[in-house]
């Protein structure tokens, strides 16, 4: 009898399954290396790895976590930015303060995201494979040191629009706010919607992060797995039942937050 496949939208963890239609249609490179190295056991952990060494699955542990949070920076990314929209009013402060604050997470996450896929390419591959991943982000890295080391970005509001200038592409761009332009020298046509930037960082970025890790693929699957003779333990038959018995999240593993009646917290 054929075994059971893994799916992310049945087997994932609760950001796995909340984001399957995010990862189908943004990273499915990520679905495809999670279903064949990683995989979910119901309680939190990875799926077990048939006929590892303690060496493959100390490397296996440790890219897992890096690749997990390669999701959880994108798919918050893809989040905040759903939140402006070009008809976004802000007219409070609490507003104001909520916007400056996931332009702030924004760029966190954006870091948090290039730096974990450069230790994902560490691990599976050298020093220069992770370089060539890395380059193919460094304007993505640039942006985010200007807001996250640089002063305050200015902003222009026109009845609770809010709008702010273009970042800098690189040191040498001849065009765009970097670390240290002063505030005046900025003109009203340099000034883009925050909807714009959030939106056009994301259409530019998820393809970039998705190439990335269809090209860990190959070094997963065959030179890791299928090299060493490894292979991933199926889902079993009672999985679903299994993974709601009340278990809470395992130290390694992926979050299977169950709440005292057996079922998953609401999305409220």
């Amino acid at each position: 009898m054929e075994s059971l496949k893994y799916s992310i939208a049945t087997h994932g963890d609760m950001l796995e399954k909340h984001a399957s239609d995010f990862i189908a249609t943004h990273l499915p490179a990520y679905e495809q290396i999670w279903l064949r190295y990683i995989g979910h056991d119901g309680q939190g952990q990875m799926a077990k790895l048939i006929h590892a060494t303690s060496a493959d699955d100390d490397q296996r542990a440790i890219f897992s976590q890096h690749h997990y949070t390669i999701l959880e920076s994108s798919y918050f990314m893809h989040k905040i930015a759903e939140d402006y929209s070009e008809g976004t009013r802000i007219t409070t402060f609490d507003g104001y303060r909520k916007l400056i604050n996931d332009i702030m997470a924004f760029q966190a996450y954006s870091g948090r995201l290039i730096d974990n896929i450069n230790r994902c390419a560490e691990k599976i591959g050298n020093s220069d494979f992770a370089s060539d991943c890395i380059h193919k982000l460094k304007i993505f890295y640039f942006q985010r040191h200007i807001f996250i080391h640089g002063c305050k970005i200015p902003f222009s509001v026109d009845e609770g629009i809010f709008k702010m200038p273009s970042p800098k592409r690189d040191k040498d761009a001849r065009v765009g706010y970097g670390q240290s332009e002063p505030w005046y020298t900025i003109h009203s046509s340099d000034m883009l919607g925050i909807n714009n930037y959030l939106h056009g960082v994301m259409r530019e970025l998820l393809p970039i992060v998705n190439s990335i890790l269809y090209s860990m693929l190959p070094k997963v699957i065959p030179e890791l797995m299928d090299e060493n003779g490894l292979e991933l333990e199926p889902p079993k038959k009672d999985w679903l039942s299994h993974s709601d018995n009340g278990t809470s999240i395992g130290p390694q593993g992926p979050l299977t937050f169950i709440s005292a009646s057996g079922m998953p917290p609401s999305e409220e």
